[in-house]
């Protein structure tokens, strides 16, 4: 039997205290307008009013389907700006997937993808005016979450990409394997996602010609393999979970081109890790380069860096570049850290307590 691509639109239609959806159809996207050329929108305006709402599923039977030269995105203004829209994408395989593309704010969208195959390219946000039009784009807050068995060896992911204009706070989680992640969307919605192989071509957390500010790569468990470059990021956070505490695996591997690190602020999070694990000696291998002629630069092996879990400190730690320059390593090369102010304040209310005793 032919494989076939399901696509469908999740009706947001609330009755009864019950959200209905519509049935997956194979050769059109239900609910929605379908465009020219292989193009299917969620929500589409050509108005100059925003594309909204848009919420767009797309999975299949098995590999492959009908639909392998798809551009599927979840909202779409030719002439105005597209907010609120969502993609998610858990098997098949398409050319394209946008959270939403719009001429002036692209804002708000979400893309989750946790299986399948994309070929071309992957974008949370994608502004589509261009230098010759009064109007400047920006492309924020949109965000992609990528987890579980996924490829995009021939695709471009961006967590916003702003033709002209600026692209600030778009945000790209990366779930390998072994890890386990709660990551909210773009509405603030969270969920868990259980983590895989991925295999990327590149990854850029935002791009445009005008200012890039907050843009984040968010990297959890390992096995996420990247061919191409890893750039256009000003936050880099490795989330760091029990089971790769001294392991050799690579959080983030890259088998072609260097990294440049310049100006780039990079962030430890700590994933429920036992804080006596945190003892001198123990390390994590954050990226490994495979080429003999590329390195990793703009950052100082040495430099100290909070290990932080719910925005508080749990351990220090040194960012270790080796000698070659082809790996970054978290190192915790003292002691662990004095107990956490709320144990402190018990510690000393007891000595205290002992002290009047006397």
């Amino acid at each position: 039997m032919k494989n076939t691509l399901y696509l469908s639109i999740l009706a947001a239609a609330l009755m009864g205290g019950q959200v209905f959806a519509a049935d997956p159809i194979p050769t059109a996207l239900e609910g929605c307008k379908a465009g020219e050329n292989n193009y299917y929108y969620g929500a589409y305006k050509d108005d100059g009013s925003d594309a909204s709402g848009g919420n767009v599923s797309v999975s299949a039977s098995a590999t492959g389907s009908d639909f392998s030269h798809a551009f599927v995105e979840g909202g779409r203004s030719t002439q105005g700006g597209a907010s609120n829209n969502k993609i998610t994408m858990t098997s098949g395989q398409v050319q394209s997937l946008y959270g939403a593309e719009g001429k002036t704010t692209v804002s708000g969208n979400t893309v989750i993808m946790t299986g399948g195959k994309v070929t071309s390219s992957l974008r949370g946000g994608h502004s589509i005016a261009d230098k010759t039009e009064l109007v400047t784009p920006l492309v924020e807050k949109n965000v992609v979450i990528v987890a579980g068995d996924c490829e995009l060896t021939t695709a471009q992911l961006y967590g916003g990409y702003s033709s002209h204009g600026d692209a600030k706070d778009n945000k790209v989680y990366l779930v390998g394997k072994g890890a386990t992640a709660i990551i909210a969307d773009a509405q603030g919605i969270t969920s868990t996602y259980t983590g895989g192989n991925i295999k990327l071509k590149a990854v850029y957390a935002g791009t445009g010609e005008g200012t890039l500010a907050n843009n984040s790569i968010d990297i959890y468990g390992t096995g996420i393999t990247v061919s191409n470059y890893v750039d256009k990021m000003q936050i880099l956070n490795f989330h760091i979970s029990q089971n790769q505490i001294g392991g050799e695996d690579s959080m983030l591997t890259l088998t072609t081109y260097g990294m440049n690190l310049t100006n780039v602020t990079i962030g430890i999070q700590d994933v429920n890790v036992d804080v006596q694990a945190w003892t001198p000696g123990t390390t994590v291998t954050l990226v490994q380069l495979d080429k003999d002629n590329r390195t990793i630069t703009g950052i100082e092996s040495g430099q100290e860096v909070d290990i932080k879990r719910d925005d508080k400190v749990v351990a220090k730690g040194q960012l270790v570049l080796s000698n070659d320059n082809k790996t970054l390593s978290l190192s915790i090369p003292g002691s662990v850290p004095e107990p956490t102010t709320g144990t402190l304040g018990l510690l000393a209310l007891a000595g205290l307590c002992i002290r009047r005793r006397k």
